[in-house]
């Protein structure tokens, strides 16, 4: 059975919204993956131990300031063809 040209464009527009999702989990689940990684003392600890505390700071630091964006654009108010 054959779409429409407006079907095909619904179907796109789906597909798109569907990829971005999945991807953008993928992502959140390995920033969480980091974070938990992060907060064992013994990561913490090896890092300090070998002059590398600073690092790790901004290592954390940067993973939870790309979570707190990931959520906040996700609760973020849209406006129409907004992601287009």
């Amino acid at each position: 059975m054959l779409m429409t040209p407006e079907e095909q464009q619904d179907a796109s527009e789906a597909w798109e919204v569907s990829d971005r999702a999945y991807v953008g989990a993928i992502e959140l689940l390995h920033l969480i993956e980091v974070m938990q990684g992060q907060n064992n003392g013994s990561i913490n600890a090896k890092l300090s131990a070998a002059g590398a505390a600073g690092a790790a700071m901004v290592v954390r630091n940067s993973v939870l300031s790309r979570i707190v964006l990931f959520v906040a654009g996700a609760y973020a108010p849209s406006r129409h063809l907004n992601w287009v």
